[in-house]
């Protein structure tokens, strides 16, 4: 997990994090802090066990540690936004080309219900509805049983 922890100390990705965080530190639910980063990623690898099919641990905590620092600058199309802001941040972390790819059209996806049910690493990070029981924390001390695990946090 070097490669993540090399994001995690970046300094444009600290930059674009914190104005986040700011940004939103008045929301009443689901923040787009690193918690929630955090929970993106082991949701998703619990899905992926749940449904049988595994992901490179590494690409699934780089895409949700990148996925939401697009609303740093655009709110409406943040995964747009979050996909291309990620390109540079992932080379210098030492993704290849093809990795970065593959993490960049996951965070370019991860708003796109149509392919929720998707056994791919776009679909599963995107969220299921048939995931049920997983506890979110929806509210600041408030756990919360999430039927839609991801799309809660719009």
């Amino acid at each position: 997990m070097e490669r993540v922890n090399r994001i995690l100390i970046n300094d444009k990705y600290r930059q674009y994090q914190s104005m986040v965080e700011i940004t939103e530190r008045d929301r009443i639910f689901c923040r787009h802090d690193l918690r929630h980063c955090i929970d993106v990623a082991r949701i998703t690898m619990l899905l992926s066990y749940e449904e049988g099919v595994t992901f490179d641990k590494e690409l699934v905590y780089a895409a949700a540690l990148l996925h939401d620092i697009g609303r740093a600058r655009d709110s409406h199309n943040h995964h747009i936004k979050s996909a291309e802001m990620s390109e540079e941040i992932l080379r210098k972390s030492g993704f290849s080309a093809a990795e970065a790819k593959t993490i960049t059209e996951v965070i370019k996806n991860h708003g796109n219900t149509d392919i929720a049910e998707e056994k791919t690493f776009s679909g599963l990070f995107t969220g299921r509805t048939s995931f049920r029981g997983t506890v979110l924390t929806v509210k600041q001390g408030e756990p919360v049983i999430g039927a839609r695990i991801i799309k809660i946090c719009r």
